[in-house]
């Protein structure tokens, strides 16, 4: 069982599987923003097992943006790399493309880098 899980999807499915991984007084943060306004959800299994919920979303909303900062002091530290999280990249001129394959999640899409370079 895991002490941290991380939900950044969104859906039912993803947040009750976070509830199986974690362990007893574990952490669950929720990343994922819902397209429903109710999801159905274990609690029962929350309440049992002591989890702790941390629920951040819209981070560009945050005064002084200080978990965007604290994310880019960890990147330029070499202690986050967030490169594993990209799936496809494209260059910029392709950003309809992007965009699209962001929103479907088509073809495994997680996170659509667009590239001025290429």
């Amino acid at each position: 069982m895991a002490d941290l899980v991380v939900e950044a999807v969104g859906k039912a499915e993803t947040f009750n599987l976070a509830t199986e991984l974690v362990r007893d007084y574990g952490t669950i943060a929720l990343f994922g923003v819902p397209k429903a306004p109710v999801l159905p959800i274990a609690v029962e299994a929350l309440l049992r097992r002591n989890v702790r919920l941390i629920a951040s979303a819209y981070a560009q909303r945050e005064p002084g943006l200080a978990s965007f900062r604290l994310a880019l002091n960890l990147m330029a530290q070499g202690r986050l790399d967030p490169s594993i999280l990209v799936t496809h990249r494209l260059p910029f001129g392709e950003i309809r493309r992007g965009l699209q394959l962001a929103e479907s999640k088509e073809a495994g899409a997680v996170k659509v880098l667009l590239d001025y370079s290429i």
